[in-house]
C-alpha cells in the first residue's frame, strides 16, 4: 500500500524524502550571521578609528568643559583675520552656545588677502554672518575693509580697535592665534594676534577687568599631518626650533558637534579647498566619522603681562 509523506507548510522533504528543518531556522542563522559580521566590522572600524586618533590628538591635554570657567563673566570675544577663519574653532563655538555664553567675533578684514577670487568682500560679511547664525555666535564685526600688505599702522589701529572691544564688552575671555605663526600662517592672522596682544596689555595698564587670554593652537601630531598635507602651509612653519606653535593647555571635545560644524564649512563654497588643507582629508570623510577622529580643537593660556 502506498503511504504518501505529509510536509508541514513550514517543511520541506529532501530528495531522499527525509524532511529538513524548517525555513526560518535557515533563515535565523543566516541573520546571526550577517550580525556578527556587521559587529565584527564595527568593531575593526572603531578599533582602527582610536588608533587615527591617537595620531593626530595630545592625549596629554586635559579636556576643558566647559571652555569658559564658571566663575569668569561667560562672554567671549574672538579676533580672528578673515571670515572663514572661525571654521577652524568652529566645534568650540557651538560648545560655547550649548554652554549659554555671549560669543561676539571681530574680523581685522573683511576678506582674506588671498583665497577668494571672485568673491567680494560684501558677500564674505554676509556669509560670516551665516556661518554665524549655524554656530550660535550672538555677534559679528568687521575692523576694517579688505586689506593686502598688512602695515604696521594697521596693527596699531587694529589694537586701539580691539582695545575698545574689550572696554565695551568686558569678556571673561579674549581669544585669538597663538602669536608666533598666527597658527596656519598669513600676515592678516599674524597681524589679529598681534592687535590683539596689545589690546589686552592696553586693558591691564588701564587696570581694568583684565580677560583670560587664550590662543587657538595645534598639538605637534596636528602639525606635522598639515605640514605634510600642504606644501603652502609647510612653507609658513619654521623650522627653526625656536618659531614654533604654542604648546596645547587644554582641548575641545567637538565630535558632537560634526554636523553643525559641517554647516558653517559649506557656507564658503569658494574656501572649501584651503578648508581642506587646513583640516586633510576632511572633504573625503563623511563629517560624522572626521570629527570622531578630529575630535578636539586646542588651546593655549598665554599670560600677556
Amino acid at each position: 500500500m502506498a503511504v504518501r509523506i505529509m510536509v508541514h507548510d513550514a517543511m520541506q522533504a529532501g530528495a531522499d524524502g527525509a524532511p529538513r528543518a524548517p525555513r526560518w531556522r535557515a533563515l535565523g542563522r543566516a541573520t546571526v550571521a550577517i550580525v556578527v559580521a556587521a559587529l565584527v566590522g564595527a568593531g575593526l572600524v572603531a578599533a582602527g578609528m582610536a588608533v587615527a586618533r591617537e595620531k593626530v590628538n595630545d592625549p596629554g591635554t586635559p579636556l576643558a568643559e566647559p571652555f569658559l570657567p564658571p566663575e569668569m563673566p561667560q562672554s567671549l570675544l574672538v579676533v580672528l583675520g578673515a571670515p572663514g577663519d572661525e571654521i577652524a574653532i568652529a566645534g568650540t563655538l557651538a560648545a560655547l552656545e550649548e554652554q549659554g555664553a555671549y560669543v561676539k567675533i571681530i574680523f581685522l578684514a573683511d576678506a582674506p588677502t588671498s583665497g577668494t577670487r571672485g568673491v567680494t568682500g560684501e558677500q564674505l560679511q554676509q556669509r560670516a554672518n551665516q556661518s554665524a547664525a549655524v554656530l550660535g555666535v550672538d555677534e559679528v564685526g568687521f575692523l576694517g575693509p579688505r586689506m593686502g600688505e598688512i602695515l604696521d599702522r594697521d596693527v596699531r589701529r587694529a589694537s586701539r580697535l580691539v582695545t575698545d572691544e574689550i572696554r565695551a564688552l568686558e569678556p571673561g575671555m579674549v581669544l585669538t592665534y597663538e602669536p608666533a605663526l598666527g597658527l596656519y600662517g598669513g600676515d592678516l592672522r599674524r597681524a589679529a594676534a598681534s592687535a590683539t596682544n596689545a589690546a589686552v596689555r592696553n586693558i591691564v595698564v588701564e587696570g581694568g577687568q583684565t580677560p583670560l587670554r587664550r590662543v587657538i593652537t595645534l598639538p605637534v601630531q596636528r602639525v606635522g599631518l598639515v605640514r605634510s598635507a600642504s606644501a603652502d602651509l609647510d612653507a609658513e612653519y619654521s623650522n627653526d626650533p625656536q618659531v614654533r606653535v604654542a604648546s596645547p593647555d587644554v582641548a575641545v571635545p567637538i565630535a558632537r558637534h560634526a554636523s553643525t560644524i559641517a554647516g558653517a564649512r559649506a557656507v564658503y563654497p569658494a574656501q572649501i579647498a584651503l578648508m581642506g588643507q587646513l583640516a586633510p582629508h576632511s572633504r573625503l570623510v563623511p563629517p560624522e566619522v572626521y570629527y570622531r577622529v578630529f575630535d578636539r580643537e586646542y588651546f593655549a593660556d598665554i599670560d600677556v603681562q
